[in-house]
């Protein structure tokens, strides 16, 4: 039964964008909406002054108790945790707190299709989007930038629905029920929220806590937590991975993937058509791979698809091509195991990386360092904690910003050498996001090469 909100005041915590979108949705359904933020700038401002002209009170730069007293219900934006002031506030009250995932999956008419992960979730949902959209009507929506809650209102039942959704969006959910799930992979991050990893697979897991028989999850072969995934589902499961006895399952065998189901396989796809570099998007492709095969895509239809699927933005992005020298834009790479496979990825490597550490083992990513890394340039908060570790495998410089760092790599490297920009942490040391970071670090890749080109000698 859908929820009326008519005339229910309603607080909500956080100004990013599923915050803005869950009060403009509540709106629209009638509600009384307040929306607090403890930070202040110029852009947020902007943002206020829209709200208000919706009729939604707001405020910046701090979190006011009567904000939330007077609440029916306060919807926390993932970013906040729950020792956030509101939240404290709301529990002393007993005053609900619901999430906007949980909050707009309500209204939602359509199947869903919902990916989880600690890497890939974004190419995953992407590349579904566009294998499913070819029958289908589908919409991709969640944690990739396009918040569920200002979706719902143009959904119909025709619909197919795939988001990609987060450990701190299902964190609060209660009846959130997707009709496939998928698990991609889950190794230690975001362990400044989490007290442990235990604790982050636990969040990871809720993703299926709703699903029952006629359902479908999709998880990870190999891994030493499938077989508890396993375990708990209370729906069917598919496994993928490098394993030929994957049943049912989809694996990659003789430069192929396959199907296997009731003791039968068949080739879906020649592993020659895939665009995307590195064993993990090979893993990400399969699991996509894994939800088509249930809803009956064609062999035909994939192939096509994924031979035009090249990936992308700041997610192994190559940038420039200049002197022998690849320059490689990660920037998506945010925890130890997303650099641990962009490294894994190619040889020869100057590597930049560092930013804000979500206190992760950084240890684990010397092995592939030591094999495939030359040199390592080191910046943001982090940096002094991995030179410690880094600097007796290979030679380890410090940056005090991202333009020092790439101006070194493109004096450090030789033809044939890969610069990759891999950071394994946050932005947030030292900008907003890791679409920032990202472009940040294009531009000046191309100023450095315009420059280069700007200063060649001529010999007419």
């Amino acid at each position: 039964m859908i929820e009326n909100y008519k005339n229910k005041k309603v607080t909500v915590v956080g100004l990013g964008r599923s915050g803005r979108a869950a009060a403009e949705f509540l709106k629209d359904l009638g509600a009384e909406v307040k929306i607090t933020e403890i930070k202040k700038d110029f852009e947020l401002e902007s943002k206020i002054d829209k709200l208000k002209k919706k009729n939604i009170r707001a405020e910046l730069g701090r979190h006011s108790k009567n904000f939330i007293q007077e609440a029916d219900l306060i919807v926390a934006s993932p970013g906040v945790s729950e020792a956030s002031l509101p939240l404290v506030w709301a529990r002393e009250k007993g005053i609900p707190v619901t999430g906007e995932l949980e909050l707009a999956s309500r209204f939602v008419p359509c199947p869903v299709i919902a990916v989880t992960g600690t890497n890939g979730k974004t190419t995953t949902a992407s590349l579904l989007g566009e294998i499913l959209k070819k029958r289908h009507k589908v919409e991709v929506a969640g944690n990739i930038g396009r918040p569920l809650s200002s979706l719902v209102p143009k959904l119909n039942k025709e619909n197919l629905l795939v988001l990609e959704v987060s450990s701190f969006q299902l964190d609060r959910i209660k009846k959130f029920h997707p009709y496939i799930s998928v698990i991609l992979n889950i190794t230690p991050d975001h362990l400044d929220r989490y007290p442990n990893f235990e604790a982050y697979l636990s969040s990871k897991k809720r993703i299926f806590l709703n699903q029952g028989p006629g359902d479908y999850a999709i998880f990870p072969a190999g891994a030493s937590y499938t077989e508890l995934l396993i375990k708990e589902a209370r729906c069917s499961h598919i496994l993928f991975g490098n394993d030929l006895g994957l049943n049912p399952g989809i694996f990659y065998r003789d430069s192929s993937i396959w199907s296997s189901s009731n003791g039968s396989r068949r080739k879906i796809l020649d592993g020659s058509v895939l665009k995307l570099k590195g064993d993990h998007n090979r893993q990400n492709i399969m699991a996509a791979l894994a939800v088509a095969v249930i809803l009956g895509e064609t062999a035909e239809n994939i192939s096509g698809v994924i031979k035009n699927f090249s990936g992308l933005e700041h997610r192994i992005e190559i940038v420039s091509k200049s002197g022998g020298v690849v320059f490689i834009n990660d920037s998506k790479s945010t925890n130890v195991d997303s650099l641990i496979k962009a490294v894994q990825s190619f040889s020869s490597i100057i590597l930049i990386a560092g930013g804000r550490d979500k206190g992760a083992d950084f240890t684990p990513a010397g092995v592939s360092i030591k094999e495939r890394v030359k040199q390592i340039i080191l910046l943001g908060e982090a940096k002094e904690k991995l030179k410690d570790l880094w600097q007796n495998i290979r030679p380890v410089h410090l940056a005090k910003d991202l333009e020092e760092a790439v101006i070194l790599a493109q004096d450090i490297a030789q033809p044939g050498d890969c610069v990759l920009f891999s950071p394994g942490c946050s932005s947030f040391d030292m900008f907003r996001n890791f679409e920032e970071r990202g472009k940040s670090f294009k531009e000046i890749v191309s100023k450095l090469h315009l420059t280069r080109l700007t200063n060649k000698p001529n010999y007419d």
